[in-house]
């Protein structure tokens, strides 16, 4: 497949599949013959094996969601220590998106959940490409549930566009708002707005600057949400002490 030469901004091109195993493997095996690629759109009808965090099935019936993934290649600014900004990025596209579309009040639950009324809209997969202590490219991942109305058992948390708002959405319309929300936050990106974007995904977050409660090595923990910081580590203030967790120490639980 011949690209050529294309413009920088996110989504100018898309492709579109029936059914594939991840789109999140496709794009990667992309990159493997084309390294430079950036902004294009891989998007599945259906996954046969998506995934979420920590390897878990992303659970999607064939037609009725969003199911996609963005090549993203990385201002040289984006290190170990910030990289989070990117995922920062793709929660607040997807939240932007989707609160201009709903009545509902959208929130990004840490790290990057998109829930309504404590249930589970969307979920974003961020993986990268490093070269040495920075990474170079992106494949963020984004699953967001529109149109089903049926899930899993297990999947207590999980909702969808129309089950939040009694009516059926269209496709076109969720996705051209991503894309524009997407470019206009990847800007900030590029300019290295950092303390703009780290401050609209704070005043976004469930629980912010309000007492959370969460689970380490499961037991249930109480403390104060205060501060993301770049590298995606949470700080929660438990009594008097501020305490860093990094994303695979902790789970935020509704009580």
């Amino acid at each position: 497949m011949d690209f050529g030469a294309y413009p920088m901004h996110i989504g100018h091109h898309r492709i579109i599949l029936d059914t594939i195993h991840s789109t999140q493997d496709f794009a990667a095996a992309m990159l493997k013959d084309e390294p430079d690629l950036h902004g294009i759109l891989v998007q599945a009808h259906h996954q046969t094996h998506g995934r979420g965090r920590w390897d878990k099935k992303w659970s999607s019936e064939p037609g009725l969601n969003f199911t996609g993934s963005f090549i993203l290649q990385l201002p040289v600014t984006i290190n170990r220590k910030n990289h989070f900004l990117v995922s920062m990025v793709a929660s607040l596209a997807v939240r932007s998106a989707l609160q201009n579309l709903v009545d509902k009040v959208v929130l990004i639950k840490w790290p990057n959940d998109i829930i309504i009324n404590y249930q589970k809209i969307a979920g974003i997969l961020t993986q990268y490409q490093w070269q040495g202590d920075r990474p170079v490219t992106a494949i963020v991942g984004i699953g967001i549930n529109i149109n089903q109305v049926n899930f899993d058992n297990v999947l207590t948390e999980a909702s969808s566009i129309k089950k939040v708002m009694n009516m059926d959405f269209d496709f076109n319309l969720i996705i051209n708002t991503l894309l524009s929300e997407w470019n206009i936050l990847y800007k900030s990106l590029i300019n290295e707005r950092y303390h703009s974007l780290i401050s609209l995904y704070q005043e976004a977050l469930y629980g912010f600057g309000k007492e959370i409660s969460f689970l380490k090595a499961d037991i249930l923990q109480k403390g104060i949400l205060r501060e993301v910081l770049p590298d995606g580590r949470l700080c929660i203030q438990v009594d008097l002490a501020h305490h860093l967790f990094d994303i695979d120490q902790i789970k935020i639980v509704y009580i």
